[in-house]
């Protein structure tokens, strides 16, 4: 490539990073504050129901059984909750139920598209039932979905390569 196209190539990413730097300080300086996961905000009105922080707690420190036993009946009264629809799905990934898992996740997605942990774990659950195909397509949606990278992408990018070399 002439060093010229070079060039320009390289002034093209410095405006798409100048348009993106100024849009995420127009956010902040507005006021705004992006809540830590999708779907809930910091507001007392709008905090997580008490089953989804339990089953967090315990999906945190590997008690899987348990996040399921409280999720089960959560997500058959909430069927459209993606964050319960997610976690349990998470645990029954944990507890070698793949199949399930992404049945859970898939529901989740509908719901929620643009959910990061659940575009990941569903990637590792299809890794888990051997749809590489698949599990790399959620590696693409989060591809986009992550404009400066974040952790979900970097940890379904090491499963898929970690995969590759198993199989």
């Amino acid at each position: 490539m002439p060093a010229s196209d070079s060039r320009n190539m390289d002034g093209r990413r410095r405006r798409v990073w100048i348009a993106a730097i100024a849009v995420l300080g127009g956010i902040v300086s507005a006021g705004s504050a992006l809540p830590a996961r999708a779907g809930y905000s910091d507001s007392a009105d709008e905090q997580k129901p008490e089953e989804i922080t339990t089953a967090e707690s315990a999906l945190e420190a590997g008690n899987y059984a348990r996040a399921i036993q409280v999720l089960q009946p959560f997500v058959q009264e909430n069927p459209t909750n993606a964050d319960g629809l997610t976690d349990l799905g998470l645990a029954y990934l944990k507890t070698g139920n793949a199949a399930r898992a992404v049945e859970l996740m898939e529901k989740s997605l509908a719901q929620e598209p643009t959910k990061l942990d659940t575009n990941e774990g569903l990637g590792e659950a299809y890794l888990a039932t051997g749809n590489l195909t698949a599990a790399e397509a959620r590696l693409k949606r989060l591809d986009g979905l992550c404009f400066f990278g974040c952790s979900e992408e970097r940890e379904l990018r090491t499963a898929i390569s970690k995969y590759k070399t198993a199989h």
